[in-house]
């Protein structure tokens, strides 16, 4: 298969060849397509306007197929003619096109079109509803299935009339029907696909018929539903059906065998359930939702009455978004000790003030306790295994989170655990913990004191970023590797990095500006872009053990005065140590062959060695050092990139070596007096001694 962008001039000089815009005057348009053995498939139609033919043969090859949101990006078309040729129209083909009209040419095998709307050939299924239409319609009686995204974004559809005839809606059917108000659905339908009815703003009443078994995931999300009517027949409603809707209440009838995870989640107008006592998969209690044993608390209602709550001694299992948004009253749930598993997002944006986990629960989820905004303290037990990514995460809301105690089982603390606390001032980190994550306390900015155990090997990327009141660190003998970020923006003064650790990841300590002291141990193998930038830094030795050296590496550490590279590095990344302005010395081994660009940009060095194994000095490698004196660059050295020694003031003597082939790196050299340039030297440019007064 290979796939050809061909584009198009519009005009009526090109009629046999292309696809053509029945337009005033000439346009432009650009068609993406893909062939595959010997036939072809629009897969993307970029601007025109007005009414597209659709030719049946283009480049010797028929045009078979329409690929998914393939008119997507069609400007202001409004019509197009489908030709016989075309055998394949994929789901959501003409969405988010504004189309007014879909015209099928007679004699097509697999298509048909009636007033502008497509159906199959046999026209039993209804397949898209051009979006461009206004006014309410009435579908034919013949149709048994409305297709997938069938009236997909049909912003100005009012109405729709469902006949007797129809058997399923398809997924995303109705999508994003803005002003569509009201829908009865007939009793011959069965079926409900994903997202039906999703985020129809303006949907106020449904009618679900008595044949419907299934209702897909997502189907009514996000629509104003304030009445459902489960028919009896129903067996299945679909994960987040009707998430987010102000339904008061809700009926589970007698048949309902599967109801999806967060299926009625952030209802915030819910005060019951009920479900029928006949029904041998659910049960409700006090207008509460369960599993039919009641080990798992599927629902609680957001808007149940009642400051506080004790969940039964039989229940193991809080289900995900079992409280979502709770009633602002509920400011105390009892968890009790038969509990093993809180899931994800079980107590999000809940107003609870304490937190107390049994020690019973081995999992806390994904965003069990996420933006809780009330919470004050949190005790977790000795029993749970790990706490998810985010389980106390404040990212949205201000934070009143100043307790956090740990039980001694805890063996992961997640990602983002306990991100955004942000009158967090200190947390214990049990011995048992291994792994700490990705932001796992980032933004926690009145945190001031850490102490990370020795049993802890890995720390997660932004692990502590921006804890802005962070002083004192201590970071155990286990840790191997620091995660990009991991104390950025943190004011610690010193940092005493672990003998075991091989990687400091890039922005590891960047932006930590009262850093003084933070010694590399023989351990590490790479230290990552921007690791140390920005820091307070006086001296910095770089071991032997260190292959890779990032770029920016040191960037802006005012305060360093002397740096040592050990003979594992063979590069300095670029701006290594760009602006430190206050670098005397620095040690460059044996064994590198090349320096970055503006690597000791701004640094004020006297004099510098560069070995005989270098063969590339960057642009600005060594620019605007004001206190530098002589350069011998050595044989060795090939490549002498544009502005090397620039504006180096007091460089008054320079040795090109033999290998240099051009030369552009002196301009500014304003004490420059001689140079002897070598034989090997075949160009100079322009400016490579521009400002250099001195030279006669």
């Amino acid at each position: 298969m290979n796939a050809r962008a061909l584009k198009i001039l519009a005009s009526t000089k090109l009629l046999p060849l292309l696809l053509l815009l029945a337009l005033p005057a000439v346009a432009r348009a650009q068609i993406y397509t893909t062939t595959n053995n010997g036939t072809i498939t629009i897969t993307e139609y970029v601007g025109g306007s007005g009414t597209v033919f659709i030719p049946a043969i283009l480049y010797g090859y028929p045009i078979t197929g329409i690929g998914p949101y393939a008119f997507q990006d069609s400007g202001s078309m409004t019509n197009v003619t489908i030709p016989t040729s075309v055998t394949n129209i994929e789901d959501y083909a003409f969405a988010y096109s504004g189309l007014k009209s879909i015209t099928i040419v007679a004699g097509n095998a697999f298509y048909s079109s009636t007033n502008g709307i497509l159906f199959n050939q046999s026209q039993t299924t209804l397949l898209c509803y051009p979006a461009g239409l206004a006014g309410s319609y009435a579908i034919p009686g013949g149709v048994t299935n409305i297709w997938n995204g069938a009236f997909f974004e049909c912003a100005s559809l009012t109405g729709v009339t469902i006949p007797n005839s129809v058997i399923s809606i398809g997924a995303g059917a109705f999508y994003t029907c803005d002003i569509l108000t009201n829908v009865i659905i007939p009793n011959s339908v069965t079926s409900i696909g994903a997202g039906a009815f999703i985020s129809c703003n303006d949907l106020v009443s449904i009618t679900i018929g008595n044949a419907v078994t299934t209702i897909g995931d997502g189907a009514f999300e996000q629509t104003r539903l304030t009445n459902v009517v489960f028919p009896a027949s129903h067996t299945s409603i679909g994960t987040r059906a009707f998430f987010f809707l102000p339904l008061p209440s809700v009926s589970i009838p007698a048949g309902v065998t599967n109801i999806g995870d967060e299926a009625f989640a952030d209802c915030s107008q819910i005060t019951a359930f009920s479900v029928d006592p006949a029904n041998s998969s659910y049960s409700s209690t006090n207008g509460i939702l369960f599993n039919k044993s009641q080990t798992t608390l599927i629902q609680y209602p957001a808007r149940k009455a009642g400051t506080s709550y004790t969940i039964p001694d039989n229940v193991t299992n809080i289900g995900d978004e079992a409280f979502l948004a709770a009633n602002i009253s509920l400011t105390n749930v009892a968890i009790g000790n038969s509990v093993v598993s809180i899931a994800e997002g079980a107590f999000e944006e809940c107003p609870l003030i304490t937190v107390t986990i049994p020690t019973s629960v081995t999992s806390i989820g994904k965003e069990a306790f996420y933006e809780c905004s009330r919470l004050t303290s949190v005790t977790i037990s000795n029993a749970p295994a790990s706490i998810g990514p985010e389980a106390f995460g404040m990212y949205n809301v201000s934070s009143h989170l100043t307790s956090v105690t740990l039980g001694n089982s805890i063996t992961s603390i997640g990602d983002g655990a306990f991100s955004d606390c942000s009158d967090l001032t200190n947390v214990a980190i049990p011995d048992t913990v291994t792994s700490i994550g990705a932001a796992a306390f980032g933004d926690d900015t009145s945190l001031t004191d850490v102490t990370i155990p020795d049993s802890v090997t890995n720390i997660g990327g932004y692990a502590f970023n921006d804890c802005t009141s962070l002083t004192n660190l201590i970071i155990g003998d286990s840790v191997i590797s620091l995660g990009d970020g991991a104390f950025e923006y943190c004011p610690i003064t010193s940092a005493v990095i672990p003998g075991g650790v091989t990687s400091i990841g890039n922005y590891a300590f960047r932006a930590c500006t009262s850093l003084t002291n933070a010694p590399i141990p023989a351990s590490v193998t790479s230290i990552g872009t921007n690791a140390f930038a920005s820091t307070s830094l006086t001296s910095v030795i770089i071991p032997n053990s260190v292959t890779n050296l990032g770029d920016y590496a040191f960037d802006d550490c005012e305060s360093v005065t002397n740096v040592t590279i050990g003979n594992g590095v063979t590069s300095i990344g670029a701006y290594a140590f760009y602006y430190c302005p206050s670098l005397a010395s620095v040690t460059i081994p044996d064994s590198v062959t090349s320096i970055g660009i503006e690597t000791f940009d701004y640094a004020s060095l006297t004099n510098i060695t560069i070995p005989n194994s270098m063969t590339n000095i960057g642009a600005g490698a060594f620019a605007d050092c004001p206190n530098l004196t002589s350069v011998n660059i050595p044989d060795s050295v090939t490549t002498l990139g544009s502005g090397a020694f620039g504006y180096c003031t007091s460089l008054t003597n320079v040795t090109i070596g033999n290998g240099v082939t051009s030369i552009g790196a002196f301009g500014g050299c304003s004490s420059l007096t001689g140079v002897i340039i070598p034989n090997s030297v075949t160009s100079i440019g322009a400016s490579a001694f521009e400002g250099c007064s001195s030279l006669t």
